[in-house]
């Protein structure tokens, strides 16, 4: 690993709470001049760099690798601890929500296509060349009952959250390759709707309809996309606060007393009705209470 990928790592791994004078993802505004102030774009720009140079340059070559043992969850920790910082949110944030927000793809899916390209390179070559001749040799270990670089490809497929099935792998050809990509990624975005559709906590993100890219174009449905809102809203604390809300990671009651304890230590179980907003104990403390309901607390009502 790099020098500034290790930086960047060593400075994410603290607490989501420091000073924004002291993060990596975010511009000083106490020591920015008015040219550079952290409601700029470049706030954002600066993190989004941070995340993808992590991404293109440390991890995105050893994805072709095959980690054996907790070695592949050690890769995804490190993939996936960047974008939690950018993000801010906490370690149990769900993994869908990660790429869902940054549009990025999720490592296994995204290993897979790389594995598929290389077939299709090695598909297209000439018959004599080694690298064929080692492929076919691939197949004819999958089709003698035994192990290898094909078979393991094939394994990896009908392992996704959403299987892909190949049904003839010993007649492989560039169609059927293509096919197969297509699938993988249409598997990958039907993940992530099973997840977003799965997770009461994720509420807020089903069936979100996500800004045209063009002035005039209709808002559509985008299962995994970099969000607009993390580039619109360029101040750190307003960002981070608007993405806890939409992805379940708030302070609030909805969420916190998902792992209330008693002074025992035994887990206690309250039903949504049950976690009632801290003002007025009449109504669930959820996001849509807090910001547009209650008016129980003054202060609340009156910074709205």
């Amino acid at each position: 690993m790099c020098e500034a990928c290790t930086y960047i790592l060593s400075r994410a791994r603290g607490p989501f709470c420091k000073a924004e004078s002291r993060s990596i993802w975010c511009t000083d505004e106490r020591r920015a001049s008015p040219a550079t102030s952290a409601r700029t774009p470049q706030s954002v720009d600066k993190a989004h760099f941070g995340i993808r140079h992590i991404h293109w340059r440390c991890i995105r070559p050893r994805l072709v690798t095959n980690p054996a043992g907790n070695q592949s969850a050690q890769l995804e920790s490190v993939f996936n601890r960047p974008i939690r910082r950018f993000l801010g949110l906490h370690a149990r944030a769900f993994v869908a929500v990660l790429s869902s927000e940054m549009g990025i793809l999720p490592l296994r899916y995204r290993r897979l296509l790389i594995a598929l390209g290389f077939l299709l390179y090695l598909l297209r070559l000439p018959d004599h060349r080694y690298a064929k001749l080692a492929l076919r040799d691939s197949i004819d270990l999958l089709a003698s009952g035994k192990s290898g670089w094909f078979s393991d490809l094939l394994h990896s497929l009908q392992t996704l959250p959403i299987p892909v099935n190949v049904p003839d792998p010993l007649r492989i050809d560039v169609d059927m390759v293509e096919d197969i990509r297509e699938r993988v990624r249409a598997s990958m975005t039907a993940f992530i709707i099973q997840e977003t559709n799965r997770i009461s906590s994720l509420y807020l993100l089903k069936d979100r309809l996500e800004p045209g890219e063009r002035r005039g174009d209709p808002p559509r449905v985008i299962p995994i996309k970099f969000r607009h809102y993390l580039s619109v809203i360029t101040y750190r604390k307003d960002r981070v606060a608007l993405t806890k809300i939409l992805t379940g990671c708030h302070e609030l009651a909805v969420e916190r007393l998902k792992w209330a304890r008693n002074a025992d230590g035994e887990k206690v179980t309250f039903d949504r009705p049950q976690r009632l907003c801290r003002f007025c104990k009449h109504k669930a403390e959820s996001p849509e209470h807090a910001l547009l309901g209650c008016n129980a607390c003054p202060d609340l009502v009156s910074v709205r």
